[in-house]
C-alpha cells in the first residue's frame, strides 16, 4: 500500500500538468484578443466572439472536447453562416 501511495505522488504531477494545460491556448486566445483583434475590428458573426466562446469552451470541458467545439465554431464562421447567437451549452 505505501509503495503505492508513493507512487501516485510522483506522478501526480502528470495529473496537474495535463489538467493545467488547458491554460497554454486561452492564454493564445487572450493575447489574440489583446492584440490582433482590436487591429481587425469587430468581424466576428457570432455572439459571444468566437475567441469569448473558445475560452469558455477550453475552460468547461478541457482541451480536447472545448478544442473541437472552437474548431467546429470557427469553421461556421464563415459568410455563408448567418451567425447570431450562439451560446456555449
Amino acid at each position: 500500500m505505501q509503495i503505492l501511495k508513493r507512487n501516485w505522488v510522483k506522478l501526480s504531477w502528470i495529473k496537474d500538468l495535463i489538467y493545467n494545460f488547458r491554460y497554454l491556448p486561452i492564454g493564445c486566445i487572450y493575447l489574440y484578443q489583446k492584440i490582433i483583434s482590436p487591429l481587425k475590428g469587430p468581424s466576428c458573426r457570432f455572439y459571444p466572439s468566437c475567441s469569448t466562446y473558445a475560452c469558455l469552451a477550453l475552460k468547461k470541458y478541457g482541451v480536447l472536447k472545448g478544442g473541437a467545439l472552437a474548431i467546429i465554431r470557427i469553421i461556421k464562421c464563415n459568410p455563408f453562416h448567418p451567425g447570431g447567437y450562439n451560446p456555449l451549452t
